[in-house]
């Protein structure tokens, strides 16, 4: 069946779309994939159908009755998710940094299951649906440092990650007791070349089964930088775990 496609990229600059939050039309146009023209005929339609509303700075956001949507179109998980990708984007745009909310997912494996990302040229490749070992990254370590797990299932999570770079048990093991000390964990090129990516733990719930990550290229780690990502990270986990409350 043949889709329509100006209905589908609606839809995606829907989804894209923060509840609380406005964006420009390139900054739109980048995080849809659109051209801008494309994007701007779509964007007034929207608003004259009144979904959308043109602020006095001609940024973009939903109008008053209709923000409300994205969180009544699902249920349970899907609400979590379709509630969680405009945060994340919002996030991303606003520290230029690529943000992911990762869940624990069957067969020992982490699964990337909303992205948000910045407006950059040149930026961190992640996919929505991407899996990785339930010990990898930073959101293997920071789960493991919230799970309070013991020596011998840290060993058993290390086993089961192939790693970019050469770690040890006992430094694994170590870095899992920092981000437990911490509240956030680091993973520095150790699961991806190039990566630095942190990450922090929600705790609404328990058994704890979701992070959110932001990811950098090492090239661009400073303390500085490391900071600034720790509070957007800490500060977005805080806004998840009140949608999950």
């Amino acid at each position: 069946m043949a889709l329509v496609k100006s209905v589908s990229h609606a839809f995606s600059i829907l989804r894209m779309l923060p509840q609380n939050h406005a964006l420009s039309l390139s900054e739109i146009a980048r995080l849809c994939g659109l051209s801008p023209s494309s994007c701007h005929g779509l964007l007034k339609t929207l608003v004259a159908e009144g979904v959308l509303e043109i602020r006095v700075d001609k940024r973009y956001a939903w109008s008053p009755g209709w923000s409300v949507l994205p969180g009544a179109l699902f249920h349970g998980d899907a609400k979590f998710t379709a509630l969680a990708r405009p945060l994340l984007t919002r996030c991303a745009i606003d520290h230029n940094m690529v943000i992911g909310l990762w869940r624990v997912a069957k067969g020992d494996r982490l699964h990337l299951t909303a992205l948000g990302e910045s407006a950059a040229t040149t930026r961190i490749h992640m996919t929505e649906g991407q899996r990785q070992p339930i010990g990898s990254g930073a959101a293997g370590r920071a789960l493991a440092a919230s799970q309070h797990i013991d020596r011998d299932e840290i060993a058993r999570r290390y086993a089961g990650v192939r790693w970019e770079q050469p770690l040890t048990l006992s430094d694994y093991a170590d870095q899992i007791s920092q981000a437990a000390a911490m509240g956030y964990a680091i993973d520095d090129d150790f699961g991806h070349a190039g990566v630095c990516s942190i990450a922090v733990a929600l705790t609404v719930k328990a058994p704890i089964d979701a992070l959110v990550s932001a990811s950098i290229f090492s090239s661009a780690r400073t303390d500085a930088v490391i900071q600034r990502a720790v509070q957007a990270l800490r500060d977005l986990a805080d806004e998840l775990d009140q949608l999950r409350s």
